[in-house]
């Protein structure tokens, strides 16, 4: 399968990308595939071959962080099911 990369008249630059990604920060973006052009197929494929979980967000490919404060609310929950 081709994909014809066209630029984006709505985001001519990487700055114009990353505040409609909401201000992401920009070692969370990945490059490849090309931003606008992502699949569900790559998000499996990046997880299936680095063990990475992304997220697409409109045909871009973002790393979910898994930061301090995620850590302590994983555990929280793990705590409450285990509980119950």
């Amino acid at each position: 399968m081709t994909t014809l990369l066209t630029p984006s008249p709505a985001i001519p630059t990487i700055a114009d990308l990353l505040g409609r990604l909401d201000g992401i920060s920009p070692q969370r973006v990945r490059f490849y595939p090309v931003p606008g052009t992502a699949t569900v197929a790559d998000v499996v494929a990046i997880y299936v071959r680095e063990k990475r979980l992304c997220e697409l967000i409109d045909g871009v490919l973002v790393e979910k962080p898994m930061g301090y404060r995620e850590s302590i609310l994983a555990i929280a929950i793990a705590a409450a099911l285990r509980a119950f």
